[in-house]
């Protein structure tokens, strides 16, 4: 019992250091997007890169067309972690939630017209969660503190998964850029459901991305 019990103690020994020792990495800016020679960095962990065509008055057009995501260059399903299906399953989200989304703003149609939008979204990558480890330090005092201070930031919650995304917007009648932006995000990090299964906090990412995405577009949001 003494040695299972100190099992146990050396255990979460090794995860409140994990979980203390964590540091956010900074995410590379994708070079292969329409976008990417426009992208500036900015001081966001969940927005690392974005742009804004410094003229532009998005309350001139009056529609918005969702393009298919497009998937970036996909690495090995062993060194990414997901299969081309669960790949596929978060793009089908992505342009579900944008497309929901940006309808509280815009009427989405099929056929463009001269004052539409055409939004373009890519898949850059998706991580899973480690469920085991992310639940239990979902539920841990140590844990629940860390998670509470990475909300606090706006950083993803420990061992979850997280999804990176790129989207442009272009004016449709002459595809000029206007607004583009890459994207990290995860569950909120005290979100405990999300920790329950490997594609959970990636699916909750998109969710609140999608979510916030028409304030951002239209500069309404204080970031």
């Amino acid at each position: 019992m003494q040695r299972d019990v100190s099992r146990f103690g050396l255990g979460a020994a090794m995860l409140a250091l994990s979980l203390l020792g964590g540091c956010a990495t900074t995410t590379p800016k994708p070079e292969n997007l329409a976008s990417s020679p426009l992208l500036q960095p900015t001081h966001l962990s969940d927005q690392p890169y974005s742009y804004r065509n410094p003229t532009v008055d998005f309350s001139a057009y009056d529609s918005v067309v969702v393009a298919p995501v497009k998937l970036a260059s996909p690495r090995s399903p062993s060194e990414a972690g997901l299969a081309q299906d669960e790949m596929a399953e978060l793009a089908g989200i992505l342009r579900q939630q944008f497309a929901a989304s940006l309808s509280s703003r815009f009427p989405i149609v099929s056929i463009p017209g001269p004052r539409s939008l055409l939004v373009e979204l890519t898949l850059i990558e998706a991580e899973k969660s480690k469920p085991v480890l992310s639940t239990v330090s979902h539920v841990m005092p140590v844990g629940i503190a860390v998670n509470a201070g990475a909300q606090l930031a706006g950083r993803q919650g420990t061992f979850s998964g997280s999804v990176l995304y790129a989207v442009e917007v272009r004016a449709a009648g002459n595809s000029r850029i206007l607004y583009a932006e890459v994207a990290r995000r995860s569950a909120d990090a005290l979100d405990l459901t999300a920790s329950l299964a490997p594609l959970a906090a990636a699916k909750a990412g998109i969710r609140n991305g999608a979510r916030e995405f028409p304030e951002d577009l239209m500069g309404a949001k204080s970031r």
